[in-house]
């Protein structure tokens, strides 16, 4: 079993080498059960903007999760290749989050 106590993760959706379109880095360390808890929005402009300009109803992204350790250490422990689908119920009232744009997949 993993000590999460001095650990945090980072989760993204998107391309390699640009700005994710969906990007959450606060998560909830419980320390007793050694277990991160977080939601990933991805109703994020930039995820319409992607299904927007996409030709059919899915897009191909990847999904990655990275973990900091102590000292800065960053490290990728999953990224996947992954297929989203476009929404068949869609609600106009929930306006889409801006995702920073600092971070980037490398």
């Amino acid at each position: 079993m993993v000590d999460v106590a001095a650990l945090s993760i980072k989760v993204a959706i998107g391309n390699p080498d640009v700005d994710p379109e969906a990007f959450q880095d606060t998560f909830t360390r419980d320390t007793t059960n050694n277990k991160f808890t977080g939601t990933l929005n991805i109703n994020t402009t930039e995820m319409v903007a992607a299904f927007t300009a996409a030709s059919g109803n899915t897009i191909d992204r990847y999904f990655e999760i990275e973990v900091e350790g102590t000292s800065n250490h960053f490290h990728t422990v999953l990224q996947h290749a992954i297929t989203l689908h476009k929404d068949v119920i869609t609600n106009t009232l929930v306006a889409p989050d801006d995702v920073t744009s600092q971070w980037a997949f490398f």
